[in-house]
C-alpha cells in the first residue's frame, strides 16, 4: 500500500503537469503567437520597422539591438515548445 507521502506527492505532480499544460497552450501560446505576429508585421513593412527602431534607439534599456535579441530569444523558445509538441501553432 502507498503511503500517504506518495499520495501527496503523486497529486502534487499530476496536477502540477495538468496546469503546465494548461498555462502552455493559453497564456503562454498566446503571449508567444502574438509577439511572433506583431514581430512578423513590422518586419514585412519597411517603413513601420525603421520608425520602430528609431524610436527604441532613444530609450536606455530597450533599443533595437536589445529587443531584437529578446525577441529572437523568444521566437526560438516558441518554434521549440511547438516542435516538441508542447503547444500547437
Amino acid at each position: 500500500m502507498s503511503t500517504q507521502q506518495a499520495w501527496d506527492d503523486f497529486n502534487s505532480i499530476s496536477d502540477l503537469v495538468v496546469a503546465c499544460a494548461v498555462e502552455i497552450g493559453g497564456t503562454l501560446k498566446g503571449c508567444l503567437n502574438k509577439i511572433s505576429d506583431l514581430f512578423n508585421a513590422i518586419v514585412a513593412n519597411e517603413a513601420r520597422m525603421t520608425a520602430v527602431i528609431s524610436l527604441a534607439d532613444t530609450h536606455p534599456v530597450y533599443t533595437a539591438t536589445y529587443l531584437t535579441t529578446e525577441v529572437g530569444k523568444i521566437l526560438v523558445l516558441r518554434d521549440w515548445l511547438i516542435a516538441n509538441g508542447y503547444m500547437t501553432e
